[in-house]
């Protein structure tokens, strides 16, 4: 399907990284707030890289695994460590990357389960405090927290499986999503692993599918959700809204929102991004400059949106230009 863009789409700017091993798949990309990309391999390298944003120089952190660890997520701690879910051997590491030493954290299975199978296994790890205390809250089945100090895992009640985990900054509760059938948008409290809202809309419920999250600075909450809407949930009122992306295929995944408090997701079948501003529901679809834009999660950083590509080895951010006509890659 060719999409054509408008003029308005043609100020977009992208800066990439390419990364130097052609078996290596970026399946995130955390931005720079030490000063370093911490980047998640999700493929058979079993590794972290740490890249420098000026130089783009690439530093290696091996992660053993018997087979591919599916490294899903990478995020900078308040500790100063960088956390991180390996979905593959079931298990959360931290790097110090101040010695090097990588430190992995084995959780256990569910009963019946094998290691490398999605059942039991860890997708994203959020790490926190919770009352002056480090804490890393794991999504995956079941969703869990981490207690570096003991190495124990505690199970979360009532989210038997879970895709992602966010924290809302507001409040400072933590947000998992689900992509099962009958998944259900979850607020638990993280200091005592309470469900605060377990949220399913009224139409429909069975079909709702809750993927990628982010949460604007009032505390509302945005998802891609049913594998073909951008979804909003006021968390006080309950009031729930759909947007329907332009384009044939319907296909968002990443998302994230921007200091102008519009929101960008990427659009995997069409191999684009488009924003949503949310107060007048208009949407504009800007191109994206390869084939298979497998991005999985935007983090916005000082103005940038910050993303991977595993389909094409690159990691990287983008923002519009004031004034620009043109695309820069």
């Amino acid at each position: 399907t060719v999409r054509s863009f408008s003029n308005e789409a043609m100020n977009i700017v992208y800066v990439v990284y390419p990364m130097p091993d052609p078996y290596w798949l970026p399946f995130q990309v955390y931005p720079p707030t030490d000063g370093s990309i911490w980047v998640a391999d999700y493929g058979n390298a079993n590794r972290v890289d740490r890249v420098n944003p000026t130089t783009g120089k690439t530093e290696v952190y091996p992660v053993p695994c018997p087979s591919a660890g599916g490294i899903h997520s990478a995020e900078v701690g308040p500790d100063g460590s960088v956390w991180f879910a390996e979905q593959g051997c079931n298990r959360v590491a931290r790097i110090d990357p101040r010695t090097g030493k990588v430190t992995q954290y084995q959780a256990p299975y569910l009963p019946g389960k094998q290691w490398g199978l999605r059942g039991g296994s860890k997708h994203d790890s959020h790490p926190m405090l919770v009352d002056g205390k480090l804490y890393v809250f794991s999504s995956g089945g079941p969703a869990t927290r981490l207690d570096p100090a003991t190495g124990k895992f505690t199970p979360i009640a009532g989210i038997p499986d879970s895709y992602d985990v966010y924290e809302d900054k507001v409040s400072g509760n933590l947000w998992f999503t689900d992509i099962s059938t009958n998944g259900t948008l979850r607020e638990v409290d993280p200091k005592t692993l309470k469900i605060i809202l377990d949220f399913a809309p009224s139409v429909d419920p069975a079909n709702f599918r809750s993927h990628r999250i982010a949460i604007d600075p009032t505390g509302i909450v945005w998802v891609t959700c049913r594998g073909d809407r951008v979804c909003r949930l006021d968390p006080k009122t309950k009031a729930f809204k759909e947007f329907t992306p332009l384009g044939p295929n319907k296909s968002d995944y990443a998302i994230g929102i921007d200091q102008e408090g519009k929101i960008w997701y990427s659009m995997s079948d069409l191999d684009e991004l488009q924003r949503l501003d949310p107060d007048t529901g208009r949407m504009v679809e800007y191109p994206f400059p390869y084939p298979e834009i497998t991005m999985r999660k935007f983090w916005f950083y000082e103005g940038r949106m910050w993303w991977a590509s595993p389909a094409n080895g690159v990691v990287g951010y983008f923002y519009l230009a004031k004034n620009s006509m043109h695309a820069a890659k």
